[in-house]
């Protein structure tokens, strides 16, 4: 395994405080070490009665915890014996039986007196280690990641005493039974990650980790390292640690591995191991405030309404003359590829076109990707360009915005996208599941046979939601009723079409953004009748991009938008509904009068909260109903990362392997778990 410090740790240990090797010290140099041997155990009885009582102040067990009080059973967990190797000395923390277990404090220091039997054992191991090094291995068994000492418990105390990086052991393994356990599942994964890479020094806190390392260094579990990818590796956490630690990491809950994860999540890994000691110190300072949330497990600050300040309504400002007029701002448009080439950038092209025409204080300007430069240069650019806002439509983006974005915090970058964890951008979604929910009680009300069709694009965040509540929806109106569900990114928008014609459904909902059949000008877009296509979408979910901007830009403009920045240490995301006017729905003339009274009805109870999409009856036993609200909103989140469909859902979620090679890079971004992982 590697993990020890780029320049090794060689047989004979540096002696404490020179950093060097016996072998390389002077006669003077050695005769003045040898003389103090004694004070070296004075100094270390010293570290573990401090220890000691620090521990009982803290009401936690003073001395080194014993394997087997922790797993009495063990016997019936599957163990291995690994052989001799080298392990990282900081978690070899305890010992396997009591019999020593209280001559040490916990952080393996002496706690008993240098004239006594222990006390002069451990000073001629601190004799021999200083002359010649401690050469026979200790005897360790391994259990979730952390070493007990079966024999060697005086050699282990040395060591650790002078700081040596690794201890030679002969190691046996106990490995849990999995029981669906979190802290079990993230051991499983670590051992994975170790054994495919040979690094055994990081380790991560949070369940799917190290999956996501693996992604941002563009590798699977399945990929075995190179020596020379896992030396790089190594000799990066140990500066990146060095650092950390160094600038006061210590004091925040966030190991260095995890503020290295965080890092990497925002800056590329190659060009974090160039960095100079400098650079790597101002780029972990830029992001203290992103490596201090991460101890609440990346945590989002959903805001499910805008934000405004008191006396600030809608664009009221921006339409009554003023004294003063209000300074001019430029806002930026971050096309992926154009409102000419996609529908979805041509939706966000008039939510800027609104923005142009009623807010007399935002220049608005269109920037549109460019394949022959990097997004963080293009990004810069439009900075330069003096754009203070930038909204990116292209959700791909969000890593290099969140790294631009830490490098300009005059500027403010937001994201289309949900469910991201960066502190420096800010990520807006409507929460369309509420329309879907309308669209699809009304779809059940005209069905004559039940059998709907359902086009997606993308399974990623949110969009599991809404095909959930189109499916409550239907089932509110038409029980027996069963929605099939067909991605496009699975083979492309026509053959998703061809599969559930040829099932026979009679009516399809469509993407909410339409989509252009090849070959031909047709657009089809909302719920639509298979048989009467001519008649357009009976009901469509209108998405109402310049609502949205104006409610943002007003609030960036009032100050509220920095405010609420400084009332959590979460990343921000607006998950604004139909009671913002961010979502709405179109009726069409077709509709039949109960069918679009019913839909009226509906809108109005979503918007005063009185109708919940995810809220499930009881049926109690007098008959009554008793409403229990499934997804409240302090934890609306779930509903985002949501990945299992409904009973009435007739379909799947693709995996990774199944979906067209343009759709893999956003889905690896943001999609949700299930189709993220990989064979």
């Amino acid at each position: 395994m590697l993990g020890g410090r780029p320049d090794g740790y060689g047989p004979a240990a540096a002696a404490a405080g020179h950093g060097r090797p016996q072998l390389y010290l002077s006669s003077g140099e050695r005769m003045s070490i040898m003389e103090n041997y004694f004070e070296y155990y004075e100094d270390a009885l010293k570290k573990g009665k401090r220890s000691f009582k620090q521990a009982v102040s803290a009401g936690e067990y003073p001395y080194l915890p014993v394997l087997d009080e922790i797993i009495p059973g063990n016997d019936s967990c599957i163990s291995r014996d690994i052989g001799l190797t080298e392990i990282p000395q900081e978690w070899v923390i305890g010992t396997k039986t009591a019999g020593r277990t209280r001559s040490f404090a916990r952080n393996f220091m002496p706690v008993v007196g240098r004239e006594t039997e222990f006390g002069a054992k451990w000073y001629r191991l601190c004799e021999a280690h200083l002359n010649e090094g401690i050469r026979d291995p200790i005897e360790v068994t391994e259990y979730m990641n952390r070493y007990y000492v079966r024999e060697g418990n005086k050699r282990a105390s040395v060591l650790k005493y002078f700081g040596a990086d690794r201890i030679p052991a002969y190691v046996r393994q106990i490995i849990p039974t999995r029981t669906g356990d979190p802290e079990v599942e993230k051991y499983f994964e670590l051992l994975d990650f170790r054994d495919r890479s040979g690094v055994d020094i990081i380790e991560l806190s949070k369940p799917g980790a190290y999956a996501e390392l693996l992604a941002i260094m563009q590798k699977r579990f399945s990929d075995p390292w190179t020596e020379d990818e896992a030396k790089e590796f190594v000799s990066l956490y140990h500066r990146f640690r060095k650092t950390y630690e160094g600038d006061a990491g210590k004091h925040l809950k966030a190991t260095a591995a995890d503020a290295l994860l965080e890092c990497l999540t925002v800056y590329d890994y190659e060009a974090l191991r160039e960095m100079s000691a400098a650079d790597l110190k101002a780029a972990i300072r830029k992001l203290w405030d992103q490596i201090a949330s991460s101890k609440d497990d990346r945590q989002v600050d959903l805001k499910l309404d805008p934000q405004e300040k008191p006396g600030v309504t809608g664009t009221l400002l921006n339409r009554i003359p003023l004294v003063v007029p209000k300074k001019r701002i430029k806002a930026a448009f971050f096309y992926g590829k154009g409102a000419d080439a996609s529908t979805w950038d041509a939706s966000h092209e008039e939510g800027r076109q609104y923005i142009e025409k009623i807010r007399q204080d935002v220049e608005t300007a269109v920037y549109v990707r460019n394949a022959s430069e990097s997004i963080e240069e293009q990004l810069e650019k439009i900075i330069a360009d003096g754009a203070k806002v930038i909204f990116s439509v292209d959700s791909a983006s969000t890593r290099a915005c969140a790294r631009v974005a830490v490098e300009h915090p005059e500027v403010d970058i937001l994201v289309c996208s949900l469910n991201e964890p960066y502190r420096s951008v800010r990520t807006y979604y409507p929460r369309a599941y509420e329309a879907k929910y309308v669209a699809g009680a009304l779809t059940g009300a005209l069905s004559r046979d039940g059998k709907i069709g359902y086009i997606c694009k993308y399974p990623i965040y949110g969009v599991v939601a809404e095909i959930n509540a189109f499916a409550r929806g239907l089932s509110l109106t038409n029980p027996g009723a069963e929605v099939y569900l067909e991605w496009s990114s699975t083979g492309g928008f026509e053959a998703a079409e061809a599969r559930l014609k040829e099932k026979g459904v009679t009516m399809i909902s469509y993407r909410d953004f339409s989509d252009r059949r090849y070959g031909s000008d047709e657009y089809v877009y909302g719920v639509m009748n298979v048989e009467d296509e001519q008649d357009g979408p009976l009901v469509h979910p209108i998405w109402n991009w310049g609502v949205i901007y104006d409610r943002l830009l007003t609030s960036i403009r009032s100050g509220a938008y920095h405010e609420e920045s400084k009332k959590t240490t979460h990343s921000l995301n607006y998950y604004w509904g139909m009671s913002s006017g961010a979502v709405d729905l179109r009726f069409s003339d077709k509709l039949p009068f109960g069918v679009r009274c019913l839909g009226d009805i509906l809108v109005r109870g979503i918007r005063n909260g009185m109708i919940n999409p995810f809220s499930k009856p009881k049926l109690m036993n007098d008959g009554s109903l008793l409403w229990d609200e499934e997804i409240r909103p302090e934890n609306i989140g779930e509903l985002i990362t949501m990945d299992t469909l409904d009973l009435n859902v007739k379909g799947s979620i693709p995996v990774y392997e199944e979906l067209d090679p343009a759709s893999k890079d956003l889905v690896e971004e943001i999609g949700v778990s299930t189709a993220r992982k990989k064979n």
